[in-house]
């Protein structure tokens, strides 16, 4: 009787995922030059502008390293958002553009290098001069892009996450069963800027995992953010 019970049963629906290849060749240039650009602006960064009045080499060198950072980021941005606005349109061919495993892994480490080392200027640096001034508009710039790549970096991993996943999905979406890279950019967002998940429902260990180090990672941006905030009232 029992057998007869489940073989009567209806079976689960099971999410259908699009197949997941390698982001295009200009999408992952833009990933590799963003990454060096972190590496190299975060060096400069710990360095700091030139100290005194006049406006020196370090200062020169640290406005130019960190206004490429700001220019590939502000790329790296709009590719993104571009990505998600096709998806919600109706573009089937997403899943194909997204970053790899290790890239998304990479660049949301060279956000918090680029938090951390642009907070401690602007924590630093508090006097009236030209170099400071530049070192705390420039910081606080850096900071506000670096949360935007943390949140679409996460976005995309979410996304991968769920399309490579052939057991039971990650992550439910209320009365969505074929979300698009629009319903990730909701969760990850939503996680970043409350630390909750919204009205999604998290399935999974291995998911709640990943969330909590989302989660994480963004209680520091947003201390950092109010930090910066709370300096600058004072200073």
């Amino acid at each position: 009787m029992l057998q007869e019970q489940l073989a009567q049963a209806p079976a689960e629906p099971v999410r259908d995922r699009a197949p997941v290849g390698r982001a295009p060749w200009p999408s992952r240039l833009l990933d590799l030059l963003l990454l060096v650009s972190t590496v190299t602006s975060a060096a400069v960064t710990v360095r700091g502008p030139s100290t005194g009045t006049k406006v020196g080499l370090a200062t020169l060198v640290f406005v130019l390293t960190s206004v490429i950072w700001i220019v590939l980021g502000l790329i790296y941005a709009t590719v993104r958002i571009r990505r998600i606005r096709r998806a919600r349109r109706g573009d089937t061919g997403w899943p194909g553009r997204l970053a790899g495993r290790r890239t998304t892994y990479l660049i949301t480490l060279g956000t918090a290098l680029i938090v951390l080392s642009n907070g401690t200027n602007i924590v630093v640096f508090k006097g009236s001069d030209l170099n400071s001034y530049m070192s705390r508009v420039i910081g606080i710039t850096m900071v506000l892009v670096a949360w935007t790549i943390l949140q679409l970096a996460y976005s995309e991993r979410y996304a991968r996450m769920e399309l490579e996943n052939t057991g039971p999905a990650h992550l439910d979406f209320p009365a969505t069963p074929h979300p698009s890279l629009l319903e990730y950019a909701y969760f990850a967002f939503t996680v970043g800027s409350t630390f909750g998940t919204s009205d999604v429902t998290v399935q999974t260990s291995r998911m709640r995992g990943v969330v909590l180090c989302h989660g994480l990672l963004a209680f520091v941006y947003n201390t950092a953010v109010l930090g910066m905030v709370l300096s600058l009232i004072a200073g």
